[in-house]
């Protein structure tokens, strides 16, 4: 009598927990921050370039930040994190809707940053339908101008 086991599975349960879609943008500069590890596959224009942009970037453990123009620390966010801040500096009740430089600005002030930030919010307020709806005044809906009576100089002396 032979008892069967169950079937062997080819696929592992945790296999698609470390399974990582899409790498954040700033994974060699973390690398290099945090271990001292330079990408391989760079030029020697490259690793010039790549060691003078890291001085403006912090690694505080388990975060990445760049010193921005003004002195100040955001935190390296990815494209999923992206749209989460875009949505609450837009759409959020203290968002507003406003265009996209004022929402760069939020985001800014909140102490994010990505590359593509001015880009993806230009996008972000272009696929707004309540801002597309209310892009500005139609000839139809403009009140009417009224004609100014001449008045000469000393009309009303007499």
């Amino acid at each position: 009598m032979t008892t069967q086991g169950p079937e062997i599975q080819e696929e592992f349960p945790d296999e698609k927990l470390f399974n990582i879609a899409e790498r954040p943008w700033f994974v060699e500069m973390a690398n290099f921050k945090a271990a001292g590890a330079l990408p391989d596959d760079l030029t020697w224009h490259q690793k010039k370039k790549f060691l003078r942009d890291s001085n403006y970037f912090v690694w505080d453990n388990p975060y990445l930040f760049k010193i921005g123009a003004d002195n100040l620390l955001r935190r390296c966010i990815t494209q999923g994190e992206a749209k989460s801040i875009l949505w609450h500096c837009h759409n959020s009740p203290y968002g507003g809707h406003y265009n996209e430089e004022r929402i760069t600005g939020k985001v800014l002030q909140s102490d994010f940053y990505w590359p593509t930030l001015c880009k993806d919010a230009y996008e972000y307020v272009q696929r707004c339908v309540n801002c597309q709806r209310t892009d500005g005044i139609s000839k139809r809906n403009e009140i009417p101008l009224e004609n100014i009576p001449e008045v000469e100089a000393f009309d009303c002396w007499e």
